[in-house]
């Protein structure tokens, strides 16, 4: 009979040789562009399979904003309240890269739910947009649940910058982003 190895949250965790691990960490969606709206955040479900202290939050640009847009990113815990947040920042979204966004050092535990967040403040002429996950279905994100701890992504408008309390809205898109070490 042959041997069965059980998948663990470290697939996408530092066994694969990495300073970090992806937010949205679970399957079952597609990665496409992701427009940045005025005003709005976008979370992503992820749970660590170690503990680690966070640095840092890295994301892809894969159409540059025509003008220097402000973002700010940030985690949350299970139930919406703010970890940490970069605060306002600019010169990350006018460039077709990976923006790096410095975060202060943050504790994250082993098997413990968090959200990595994006937002974009007011958007100065074409907006950018950012690689990101998107569900076959509106409601497929919600397929384990309608509220925080159990979406895989949500958004809230009036989210710039990062707000101390995210009070989640459905959404079927949200950002891909690294949470970094």
């Amino acid at each position: 009979m042959p041997t069965i190895q059980k998948q663990t949250l470290s697939e996408y965790d530092r066994s694969q040789g990495q300073s970090g691990i992806y937010a949205p960490s679970g399957p079952g969606y597609t990665l496409g562009a992701v427009a940045h709206v005025a005003n709005t955040a976008r979370i992503s479900r992820f749970v660590p399979s170690r503990n680690m202290t966070v640095t840092s939050l890295t994301f892809n640009v894969t159409t540059a904003a025509s003008v220097n847009d402000a973002c700010d990113v940030g985690i949350y815990d299970a139930v919406g309240a703010r970890l940490v947040s970069s605060g306002s920042t600019l010169g990350k979204l006018n460039a077709a890269t990976n923006p790096s966004v410095t975060v202060a050092a943050t504790q994250l535990r082993a098997g413990v739910v968090y959200y990595a967040a994006l937002a974009c403040g007011a958007i100065g002429g074409t907006a950018a947009q950012s690689a990101g996950p998107s569900y076959y279905g509106y409601l497929a994100n919600q397929l384990f649940g309608a509220t925080l701890g159990t979406m895989e992504l949500a958004e809230m408008a009036a989210a710039f910058p990062l707000p101390a309390t995210f009070t989640a809205a459905n959404s079927f898109t949200g950002f891909f982003l690294a949470v970094r070490e």
